[in-house]
């Protein structure tokens, strides 16, 4: 490709101009099987011109030519970052600040006030946990990517928002100041979790919650059926459970009648009292 680009500047100044337009592919669909119908053996279409080209427009054996005009050197710059943990380091052992930092200096305040959540031990410097005290251990933020991709990927790894997983990280240990930045670029970077985040995760109406307070005091009812016919004839089982203690009341019954319903929840009453609260979706059975 550098061959033809140097081919291309070769004709440069015999045009008044050089325009570069990209074309979309659904409208290069001519062009696209035209260059293939070589590769593919295919018959040629009647009414296409075909220009047979057995040598390269370009000599590939010569080299080629540097453009006349002289290129500027190119530099590389290597950006050093220093790493976070060396100035907490320091300040802890020797009670040094970095080079070029005065004692009243906002960054020096900043260090000196940061550095009382750090500890070391062995020479590792570790964090204490927010509330907890557990001490993680310093990574850095190649070894935290790392861990943040295996606690992602890993055995245990699952599709979560960005401070959860940092969150489990930070359970696991470890600790460095970009954790949560990092997390937020794998987040956005990985397709399962963008699919599963446009999932709803709330009810579709809000959650009616019904707290027993005493035992007895709420009774589910429902009924069980048809069922193929027991001995005696009964093909329906009413059953009452209590939503504190999980007390289970059955009765068979051959025959759906509302007089065998209230007969059955006379039964509860006059055995265990009457309930505050009565839970059934049964209509006409128990409603009467």
């Amino acid at each position: 490709m550098d061959t033809y680009v140097a081919e291309i500047r070769k004709l440069e100044n015999k045009f008044s101009g050089l325009e570069i337009h990209h074309v979309v592919r659904d409208n290069n669909v001519a062009a696209d099987i035209l260059s293939k119908l070589d590769s593919d053996r295919a018959e040629v279409p009647p009414g296409i011109l075909v220009h047979e080209l057995h040598h390269p427009s370009i000599n590939i054996s010569t080299p080629m030519e540097v453009d006349s005009v002289p290129q500027e050197t190119i530099r590389e710059v290597m950006m050093i970052e220093t790493d976070w943990c060396i100035a907490f380091i320091d300040y802890i052992k020797c009670k040094v600040l970095p080079p070029g930092i005065k004692k009243d200096d906002t960054e020096a305040i900043c260090i000196i006030r940061r550095s009382k959540n750090y500890v070391l031990v062995n020479n590792n410097l570790y964090k204490r946990g927010a509330g907890s005290g557990i001490l993680m251990k310093y990574a850095t933020a190649e070894e935290g990517k790392d861990i943040l991709q295996e606690a992602h990927e890993g055995t245990c790894g699952n599709h979560t928002v960005s401070r959860t997983l940092v969150s489990k990280v930070f359970r696991s240990g470890f600790y460095w100041p970009t954790a949560l930045s990092d997390a937020e670029l794998l987040v956005k970077r990985c397709p399962g979790c963008q699919y599963f985040a446009k999932q709803s995760h709330l009810p579709a109406h809000n959650l009616i919650t019904i707290p027993p307070s005493w035992p007895f005091a709420c009774w589910s009812l429902d009924i069980i059926g048809p069922l193929p016919t027991a001995p005696g004839g009964f093909t329906h089982v009413l059953v009452a459970v209590d939503k504190f203690t999980k007390w289970i009341e059955v009765k068979p019954i051959k025959k759906l009648s509302s007089d065998r319903a209230v007969e059955f929840i006379s039964e509860i009453l006059h055995r265990f009292g009457f309930p505050n609260t009565i839970i059934t979706d049964l209509r006409s059975n128990f409603t009467s």
